[in-house]
């Protein structure tokens, strides 16, 4: 059967120097004898390129192949459907070990919307899956039972930061009408996704909620998704929508004369985060300004955008796979997501 594959990578390099300094990995005696271990990290349709997290996630993963070269070898998926996805992963999953060895594989999802690409795998004794953003209860239901594991980052602590420094723009700059105001209220608050039905572990929703009342919810709290269907049909199409989104969803914090809002917008649309920073480098004489903070890496934009980028310890995690692949924990929070304001790195 013929596959297109968008992007391919196979690491296999000789021994590695004892003077490296790289993590230090103690293989066990097993894994001395037996094929090198192998990992896989597969990223949804188009999420790749554009300087984005999904590149530092996968020069993470070939950076750990290429430290220790016999011990472990890297491939990585990249489709332009999920139907192209689910069968690069069955195939890969269906993939025979070496007659005279075994050896233990790893298949990483970057995405929780990967979650229906596993229907159908069929999965040997040693795999193990590793899923970012994803919460456990919803990963043990695709993964190998007790093979099954989440790596998450906690938005909180950056989102209410976020939140306070958007809402100290708002008082300063409207600084001389606060006395004729009735009405100020924080919020609306809307985080803008890709997909539809996928509840990320991250805790941006939960951290929104926790700063205004449930009353108040359906008001301050939007979760809005770009594609309902689920597929990449045309990813130009989907750039120039997110383009458009950039101006569209801008709130006017002045309802009325008397009442005042802070909106804050929390864009996360991985590569095509860079369509979003393209509306503003090309509006630069726009009255308005931006009210978002962009998930994920800086782009090559000079406007005045604000950024929460997440850091996450994925070689730490594969370092110690490696050493011990079946005593993993089936769930850990650790790494960082970070606030990066425009007014302090300018």
């Amino acid at each position: 059967m013929k596959k297109t594959l968008l992007l391919s990578l196979l690491v296999l390099l000789a021994a590695c120097s004892k003077d490296d300094d790289s993590p230090d990995v103690q293989p066990s005696e097993k894994s001395q004898t037996t094929a090198p271990m192998q990992v896989a990290i597969v990223f949804a349709p188009g999420q790749l390129g554009a300087m984005c997290t999904n590149d530092n996630l996968l020069t993470d993963v070939e950076e750990m192949a290429n430290t220790h070269k016999d011990l472990l070898a890297s491939t990585f998926i990249c489709m332009k459907s999920y139907e192209e996805t689910r069968q690069a992963v069955k195939d890969w999953a269906a993939m025979a070990y070496g007659a005279d060895s075994r050896q233990h594989r790893l298949l990483i999802l970057t995405d929780p919307v990967l979650m229906k690409v596993m229907e159908g795998v069929q999965w040997q004794e040693s795999d193990h899956v590793l899923l970012l953003k994803t919460w456990l209860d919803e990963a043990k239901k695709v993964g190998p039972a007790g093979r099954t594991h989440v790596l998450n980052i906690s938005f909180a602590k950056a989102v209410k930061q976020a939140v306070e420094h958007r809402r100290n723009s708002y008082m300063t700059e409207y600084a001389d009408r606060m006395g004729s105001f009735n009405k100020i209220e924080d919020g609306p608050y809307n985080v803008y996704r890709l997909n539809e039905d996928v509840h990320y572990a991250d805790s941006i929703i939960e951290t929104l909620r926790e700063m205004v009342p449930e009353s108040t919810w359906f008001y301050n709290i939007g979760e809005s998704a770009l594609i309902e269907e689920g597929e990449y049909e045309d990813l130009y199409g989907i750039s120039e929508e997110v383009y458009i989104h950039a101006y569209a969803i801008w709130t006017e914090p002045l309802f009325e004369e008397d009442e005042l809002c802070m909106p804050v917008q929390f864009i996360d649309y991985g590569v095509f985060n860079r369509s979003y920073e393209w509306y503003w480098t090309s509006h630069p004489d726009s009255p308005w300004k931006p009210q978002c903070f962009l998930i994920g890496e800086h782009g090559n934009s000079r406007e005045q955008l604000d950024y929460i980028t997440p850091k996450y310890d994925l070689k730490s995690w594969i370092t110690r796979w490696m050493a011990h692949p079946d005593d993993m924990p089936e769930e850990e929070w650790s790494g960082s997501a970070v606030l990066d304001v425009w007014e302090q790195s300018n």
